[in-house]
């Protein structure tokens, strides 16, 4: 084994798997092991747990520098071990149809059979024999001389009738394990057929996950799909909502504008009444200023009293009204002006 295979656990790895083929797979590790000569690395491939022990001519690697396989042959061979049971079958089974496998056990196991068969007929007949040379030995008993030698010939023929006997047990011993061990295989080639069909069963529930996986993928760009025109939907409806906001604040602008001008034109009627309230108030008072003159004029002609007339005499000491300045408006009065009428003289007249 080259010496940089020592840390080639957890290499990524092509390896050659029952049916022929390369599969991907991890080296889990590199045995140094006389034992291990024949197969020292130990690979799992992708998607199987179990771990099986194979060539290094059987890996493909750019990483590792694995030796060719035109020197493999040339290597000094190990020293021969017996292989198990297992490995054995293994082996023979190893490229061929699991089918023509099962066939060509049972036809052994029907040629065994046949052996057994024929080694109990072979019992029985030299069991005949047997009984013959007894017979034979019993009527030569009469003459010595040609018996003994009768007799010896006997017992040569039941020695090798027993060996022979020996033999057919030897052979129905040997038929009997070859049974054994043909149900052993028997046992494998079963599992081994059922691992396939957990094999083919992963395989289809991969491919409904992948299918799983496409269906959950487009179900998600729909909603992706559903998402944006929820959200243009949404745009359309915020612009028109704007656009009703806007033309509502422009009805309303127009509205009190409307109305900013009706209370403009009121403010100026109001101006213009207050305007002639307070002219013909200014009126009313030159009226009585008039008639307060006329009044102090006769007061003092008939008193006989001459000179300059008297100011109009007020409550308070206040000036005369015609010297206060102009009234306010009816609507709101100032208290000045109210005063000034309820001090000024009583008119006489």
């Amino acid at each position: 084994m080259p010496a940089d295979l020592s840390s080639a656990a957890g290499t990524k790895v092509q390896a050659k798997y029952s049916d022929g083929n390369f599969y991907n797979a991890e080296i889990i590790m590199i045995s140094d092991s006389a034992k291990r000569a024949k197969a020292p690395a130990k690979v799992k491939f992708e998607g199987y747990d179990e771990a099986v022990w194979m060539s290094l001519a059987d890996i493909k690697s750019k990483k590792l520098n694995l030796p060719p396989k035109e020197n493999a042959a040339s290597a000094p061979k190990a020293k021969a071990k017996a292989k198990s049971l297992k490995a054995r079958v293994q082996e023979e089974i190893s490229g061929r149809d699991i089918d023509e496998v099962i066939k060509e056990a049972l036809a052994e196991v029907k040629a065994c059979e046949a052996a057994i068969a024929n080694a109990e007929m072979g019992d029985k007949t030299y069991d005949q024999r047997l009984a013959d040379a007894k017979a034979v030995m019993e009527q030569a008993s009469s003459e010595v001389e040609a018996a003994m030698a009768k007799e010896t010939a006997a017992l040569e023929k039941l020695k090798e009738a027993k060996k022979a006997r020996g033999a057919v047990s030897t052979n129905t011993q040997q038929a009997e394990s070859d049974i054994a061990e043909c149900d052993k295989v028997m046992k494998i080639l079963e599992l081994e057929l059922a691992n396939r069909d957990k094999i083919k069963e992963f395989e289809e529930r991969k491919r409904e996950a992948a299918e799983a996986a496409e269906a959950a993928r487009k179900a998600l760009e729909e909603s992706k799909l559903r998402e944006k025109e929820a959200q243009e939907a949404l745009k359309a409806s915020l612009a028109a909502q704007r656009a009703e906001e806007a033309k509502a604040l422009k009805d309303h602008a127009d509205a009190d504008k409307a109305g900013a001008e009706a209370r403009k034109d009121k403010k100026v009627a109001d101006k213009a009444i207050q305007k002639e309230m307070q002219a013909e108030i200014a009126a009313i008072e030159k009226a009585r200023l008039q008639r307060e003159k006329e009044r102090q004029a006769k007061w003092r002609q008939a008193c006989g009293i001459k000179g300059k007339p008297l100011k109009a005499l007020t409550v308070g000491g206040e000036e005369s009204p015609a010297k206060r300045p102009s009234l306010p408006t009816a609507e709101a009065p100032s208290a000045k002006s109210a005063k000034s009428s309820k001090g000024a003289i009583p008119d006489i007249d």
